[in-house]
């Protein structure tokens, strides 16, 4: 991913790299479980506008990480929380979806909804390629720090 390679030249070390990524990972499975019973216990309407705003401010603070610091200890925590964010917004999605069907044709619709996720991973990585011959097809830190931005504001948008 481009936050890998972001991590790697910014740090360059791939210890970093998976360490960090194992924050994001570890972060979200730990807080999924009892974001999923807060799912079932409280609005999901109210805890999907908590996630956008949540989702926004991870952005900008992305956006600053990228262009302006150096601090391994606030990769980390951003790492972090953006497992956290992942694990907040995806219960109530999953569960507003699973009680939006009828049972007639729940498995068409699931099949359709895992397409279009499957469809999105492919679009992002589609997107970087242009991005990264667009912005010179080398792998420097200013190039990654763009085309991570703008990841990052395409998933500012769907958190809209």
């Amino acid at each position: 991913t481009t936050l890998s390679a972001l991590i790697f030249q910014k740090f360059h070390t791939n210890v970093l790299v998976g360490n960090m990524e194992a924050a994001q990972g570890l972060t979200q499975l730990f807080t999924a479980p009892l974001f999923g019973i807060w799912a079932d216990n409280l609005s999901r309407k109210f805890m999907l506008k908590i996630s956008a705003i949540f989702g926004i401010v991870m952005i900008i603070g992305w956006i600053y990480i990228i262009y302006t610091s150096d601090s391994v200890l606030l990769m980390y925590l951003f790492c972090g929380m953006w497992g956290i964010f992942t694990a907040f917004y995806s219960a109530p999605i999953e569960a507003i979806f699973a009680d939006s069907l009828n049972d007639n044709n729940r498995t068409q619709l699931y099949s359709w909804r895992q397409f279009l996720i499957q469809m999105g991973r492919t679009i992002g990585p589609v997107i970087n390629i242009l991005l990264y011959y667009q912005f010179g097809n080398e792998w420097t830190l200013d190039v990654l720090n763009n085309v991570m931005a703008c990841g990052l504001l395409f998933s500012g948008l769907a958190a809209l």
